[in-house]
């Protein structure tokens, strides 16, 4: 019989393992597989290495005008976009957007026919 939770080894609570809303697992794991991570956990993680670093890797949905983490448990409202020439990806293959989040301006760029997106944190002005 197949287990229908899983703990989080970050927050050690018992997780359903096919959460409303999401068609994948519900967690996140390490290279063996040995330690799960819940959603939250994953957002909680990405938040803090991107203030840490000032950058990060999230995807762009120009569609509903969002940038999210890959399972969408950290999302953000793209405040602008604007798409240019890209000399790999041709006409209109890059993709520049720019978004507040975690207390920061950020700018991100997506190369090519993807989602996958770079993102930085602006300098703030003095």
């Amino acid at each position: 019989m197949r287990q229908s939770y899983f703990v989080c080894c970050k927050c050690h609570e018992a997780i359903d393992c096919t959460p409303e809303g999401y068609f994948t697992p519900g967690y996140g794991s390490n290279r063996d597989g040995s330690e799960k991570t819940c959603y939250a956990c994953i957002a909680k993680d990405e938040a803090a290495e991107m203030l840490a670093t000032g950058k990060g890797f999230l995807y762009i949905n120009e569609k509903t005008r969002e940038v999210s983490n890959w399972p969408g448990s950290l999302k953000f409202h793209v405040n602008r976009i604007s798409r240019s020439f890209h000399n790999f990806a041709g006409k209109d293959g890059r993709v520049d957007f720019w978004f507040r989040g975690l207390g920061r301006d950020w700018h991100g760029v997506c190369i090519g026919d993807q989602q996958f997106s770079r993102v930085y944190a602006l300098k703030v002005r003095v």
